[in-house]
């Protein structure tokens, strides 16, 4: 088989095997950031009292404690995401923790507001009975106890959105604000955290712009990167603590009271180490990056002593072959290849190296034709170079 053949030459050497590459980014992110992994602990351990004072003594106050509840909870995972470099998640984390920064200061500043707030508590009974999810797959036993829950939680709820709706009109049901979120925002002075709202929108509803540290144009090939978007976490870092801080400040607002001093202040070190925490993650996601655009998938075709023929879809990255569908050739290729197999079977010795049960040839990129549904993959040595007891071709 002559170096112009789409078949190239039989592989008489194992290539290196590489799997998919495992980034141990976690230990990636302690190395360059030491003292973040040890301060998120910390501050842990000094915010529970804080925040355990402030919620078991929310009669007065129900509307703050449960806005700070879910902040609370939402701030910490946000800190553990980016300790794991998972940009997205912690993108969609800090954006909440935008909008608990303004519910926060709105039911803090207006009896009124607190109201709306607490009295739309009820409107997830309704939800979670018309949406029933997941009811269909459970035993039947099962199912009639979470039918029976939610529609009885429902009905205990219905009485109270209908004098709710009297009260707030039926956009209430919709949003328990009277205001969109940038109005809010802009009465409240905490229109300088909606820039980046709006941004991480971008991930959360998946815009085209949401992409952002998971696509790039390498060798003027636009490169889309599985995994996490490493990119985003210095952002989220920054507003995510930034929103809390402001929550914080609505809380003391709230509560005169108690002093939530070594909490801000633990919060804003936080955030005087921004510059480590963006060089870092910078450092990070350059070294994520392949230096020049990925190899495209192309077709392997493997053809057996007895003439057997199988296609493949060779993922270079993975450095697998998964088992493809036959493909349309040209008439002229499609000649070739019966021709080319007729030798095969008539003279193996002639193309197949003593020891080996098949021949493999390379057509393209791009790849002639996709994955079989429900076909198997196997290491691409395991055919470009196979012995005797590697059978991925049968006889």
């Amino acid at each position: 088989m002559g170096a112009d053949s789409p078949f190239g030459q039989p592989v008489t050497a194992p290539p290196e095997h590489k799997p998919w590459t495992t980034i141990p980014l976690i230990q990636q992110i302690d190395d360059e950031l030491p003292w973040l992994g040890q301060a998120t602990h910390t501050i842990k351990y000094i915010a529970m009292p804080i925040v355990r004072e402030f919620i078991s003594a929310s009669a007065p106050y129900q509307a703050p404690a449960l806005v700070f509840s879910q902040a609370f909870n939402d701030w910490m995972e946000l800190l553990d995401e980016v300790l794991e470099g998972a940009g997205r998640p912690a993108t969609r984390t800090a954006r909440a923790l935008v909008e608990h920064a303004i519910n926060m200061a709105d039911v803090s500043t207006s009896p009124g507001q607190a109201e709306r707030y607490m009295d739309h508590l009820v409107i997830v009974a309704e939800l979670q009975q018309n949406a029933r999810i997941g009811l269909s797959k459970l035993n039947p036993k099962a199912r009639r106890s979470v039918a029976r829950k939610l529609e009885r939680e429902a009905r205990q709820a219905e009485r109270k959105i209908t004098e709710a709706v009297s009260r707030y009109g039926p956009s209430w049901k919709r949003s328990w604000a009277s205001e969109n979120l940038y109005d809010r925002a802009s009465r409240l002075n905490l229109v300088d955290l909606y820039d980046y709202y709006r941004i991480a929108s971008l991930v959360m509803h998946g815009a085209a712009g949401g992409s952002l540290g998971t696509r790039a144009t390498i060798d003027g090939h636009t490169v889309h990167r599985t995994g996490p978007a490493i990119d985003l976490c210095p952002m989220a870092y920054f507003e995510g603590n930034r929103a809390f801080l402001s929550i914080l400040d609505s809380a003391a607002t709230v509560r005169a009271d108690m002093d939530f001093s070594d909490l801000r202040n633990a919060v804003q070190e936080l955030l005087d180490g921004f510059d480590d925490v963006r060089s870092a993650f910078v450092k990070i996601d350059e070294q994520t990056w392949p230096r020049t655009s990925p190899a495209e998938p192309h077709s392997v075709v493997a053809i057996a002593r007895n003439g057997q023929v199988r296609w493949y879809w060779h993922e270079p990255i993975a450095d697998l072959l998964f088992e493809a569908e036959q493909p349309t050739l040209a008439d002229k290729v499609q000649r070739a290849l019966d021709q080319k197999v007729d030798d095969i079977v008539r003279s193996p010795d002639q193309y197949i190296h003593p020891g080996f049960r098949w021949v493999a040839g390379v057509f393209g990129p791009p790849a002639l034709s996709p994955p079989r549904a429900g076909g198997w993959a196997v290491p691409a040595a395991s055919v470009l170079a196979a012995g005797q007891e590697d059978i991925a071709v049968p006889d």
